[in-house]
């Protein structure tokens, strides 16, 4: 070890030992380091008796698989916890055969299909390198339904809009998230053929979620509407005072009058009320 008389630091020589190279850093200020945590990381592992740092083999340097004392070797092993207590495909192989009802190497969703190879070990989801995953991309979510899912209600719940929505796997027209509406389902049911899209089911008392056959009708379209806005008139307070006053005997005029509606508008609300007749 040599004196730089510029400075005062000391020049390390390939036979310094290691107290006089850690004696070197010691001396040195923080900033040549490029931060100041190197600099304390050197000093707290000089006090401690040691400098394990300096052991440590950089990027370019080979290292030697069998030697388990490399902090930078991860080998073919993946790391093990209590969710995938193991770490070797044998292992791995063992923990499929107690704790899997499908063979080795098919998925676990029951779809009887090879799940893929691993290409590398995945600490996250329990893979492997070089052995069969649990699952193909997508099916681990089918374990999820029905029963073994902790938020499944049994497959019905009525929507914010009033309708009854029932779950139906199989349905062709069901919705992206496999539900059908509950009242398609029972006139369906009872008519023993599929609807079509363009055939609307009626609830004749109004409440959307009582879906017994007696309250259910078949119609088309426009006289769905049709169905709708009479039921619109009938119960609309207006339209029995226009009936009242055109039963007196006062024009159309007097009645938008006292309504609030032109005379036009009285007109055309007397001829659909007929029409209803």
């Amino acid at each position: 070890m040599t004196t730089i008389p510029a400075t005062g630091w000391t020049k390390t020589t390939a036979s310094s030992s290691r107290s006089e190279v850690m004696g070197a850093i010691m001396d040195m200020p923080r900033w040549l380091f490029g931060s100041s945590c190197v600099h304390d990381r050197a000093v707290q592992d000089h006090n401690l008796g040691g400098a394990p740092f300096l052991d440590m083999p950089n990027r370019h340097d080979k290292v030697n698989p069998s030697s388990t004392s490399d902090r930078r070797w991860k080998g073919h092993k993946m790391k093990s916890n209590h969710k995938y207590p193991y770490s070797t495909p044998e292992q791995y192989r063992e923990w499929w055969a107690e704790n899997a009802d499908a063979p080795y190497g098919s998925c676990w969703c029951g779809c009887n299909r090879s799940a893929p190879i691993a290409t590398r070990n995945e600490y996250r989801f329990g893979h492997v390198k070089g052995q069969p995953k649990r699952f193909i991309h997508g099916h681990n979510g089918r374990l999820q339904r029905r029963d073994n899912c902790s938020a499944w209600k049994g497959g019905r719940f009525i929507h914010k809009s009033g309708y009854v929505y029932v779950k139906a796997y199989t349905h062709p027209f069901r919705n992206a998230v496999d539900y059908m509406l509950e009242h398609r389902l029972v006139m369906e049911d009872h008519l023993n053929r599929y609807l079509w899209p363009w055939e609307i089911v009626h609830h004749k008392n109004g409440n959307k979620a009582d879906n017994r056959i007696e309250n259910l009708e078949v119609m088309d379209p426009r006289r769905h509407v049709s169905e709708h806005f009479r039921k619109r008139r009938e119960s609309d307070p207006k339209n029995k005072t226009i009936r009242e006053l055109r039963r007196i005997g006062l024009s159309f005029v007097k009645i938008g009058q006292l309504v609030g509606l032109s005379g036009g508008a009285v007109r055309c609300r007397l001829i659909a009320m007929e029409d209803d007749k």
